[in-house]
């Protein structure tokens, strides 16, 4: 399926493929934007079949059908529980995998701008993710699966002030923040073996169910920030693949949405944690706390492979400037921090207050605002009745 024909943002009549121009027609019309995301696929999905499939069956599947489809598969992983389920996915099923890609600011390695350790667990100490999470799981992969080739896309390898520029904060147009490097960064493999003729498949663990209650149902949908991590490149417009959220296998989802929400109707002391009606009175910092809660709970449920390996809790500043801490307090980075800024509040201050959240906390320059554009979300798809709930 194409990706461009169906995913874009709507707003009102109009459909856009760039979020930044629906943010900007929508603050001129003073409407609101939905996410549009293969959403005919879900809406035609037959869910009286769902809570009698392995998840892990599903997974199964999920890696056949891309190694049947693709000439080259690269993984781009994280290190978290999305990537390294995929991984396992393929290594447990002996299915072949070409390469593993890692995005990471090597910079921050070379030139030691931390320490790390495990006793912080805020963003703050993303960077450890490294030592602890990511480093060895490839020394594994080299040891144990040598025929996987290992990448790493340095996103700081151009690591200047420039990287801010216009065209690029509109080319990730989800995540306007201080990611912009990461978002962009790709395996150089991808692109040759693409320019040469060949199928290549990049695939981003992506990503869990987003799920609520309301009236005694259950629903899920999906969000333009977690689809925004891995946009399609010039060279990959159909070819980037989201493992979980694919319509080429609306199952997964399905099935991890039920489980999920079987989950809580049988350990109702969680359900607080996840969204229904009374969530929309929740401050940003009670959304923070439950969004994280919910990330840990929910990999418990939908993986079996994921084993706790360090983790640090998803960031809390809005432009993600506590997980690049880095950037921030070194002084020699300094031209780049306040050229982030300067395009950041650009951008901000061109869309109504509605659509995007300004963050107050941290560093701040004086008549800029630092933030990140609102997330856009899908319409709710039915997912199961509750069955702790009499329906009349």
């Amino acid at each position: 399926m194409n990706y461009t024909e169906n995913v874009y943002w709507q707003v009102g009549d109009k459909k856009f493929t760039s979020k930044f121009d629906a943010l900007l027609y929508a603050s001129e019309t003073k409407q609101k934007p939905q996410y549009i995301f293969y959403d005919s696929v879900w809406n035609s999905f037959d869910k009286t079949t769902l809570g009698n499939t392995d998840l892990n069956y599903l997974y199964k599947l999920r890696a056949l059908q891309l190694r049947d489809e693709y000439d080259y598969l690269v993984l781009y992983f994280s290190g978290g529980a999305d990537s390294y389920n995929v991984l396992r996915t393929f290594i447990g099923n002996n299915i072949k995998l070409d390469e593993v890609c890692v995005k990471w600011p090597m910079v921050t390695i070379d030139k030691e701008l931390y320490t790390p350790n495990t006793r912080d667990k805020t963003a703050f100490n993303y960077l450890s993710e490294w030592d602890y999470a990511i480093k060895p799981v490839l020394d594994w992969l080299k040891n144990s699966h040598p025929e996987i080739k290992i990448e790493i896309s340095d996103w700081s390898e151009n690591f200047t002030p420039e990287m801010y520029t216009e065209e690029n904060i509109k080319a990730v147009g989800i995540w306007n923040d201080v990611e912009v490097g990461f978002t962009l960064a790709h395996s150089k493999n991808e692109k040759i073996l693409a320019e040469r003729g060949k199928k290549v498949g990049s695939i981003y663990g992506i990503d869990k169910p987003v799920i609520a209650w309301d009236k005694g149902k259950w629903f899920m949908s999906f969000a333009d920030e977690s689809t925004g991590v891995g946009i399609p490149m010039e060279h990959s417009q159909n070819s980037v693949e989201y493992f979980y959220w694919t319509p080429k296998l609306p199952s997964i989802v399905f099935e991890q949405s039920y489980k999920i929400c079987s989950y809580i109707e049988s350990n109702p002391d969680c359900r607080k944690f996840f969204l229904s009606t009374d969530s929309a009175s929740w401050t940003i910092q009670e959304h923070q706390i439950a969004h994280q809660i919910r990330n840990d709970l929910t990999k418990s449920i939908i993986y079996t492979t994921w084993d706790n390996k360090f983790q640090v809790n998803k960031p809390t500043r809005q432009d993600r400037t506590d997980k690049h801490s880095w950037i921030f307090s070194h002084n020699e980075l300094e031209n780049h921090r306040d050229s982030f800024i300067d395009m950041n509040s650009e951008f901000l201050s061109m869309v109504n207050t509605d659509l995007r959240i300004v963050d107050t906390e941290g560093f701040q320059l004086e008549n800029r605002i630092r933030g990140r554009f609102a997330t856009s979300r899908t319409k709710w798809h039915f997912v199961k009745n509750d069955t702790t709930v009499i329906l009349t």
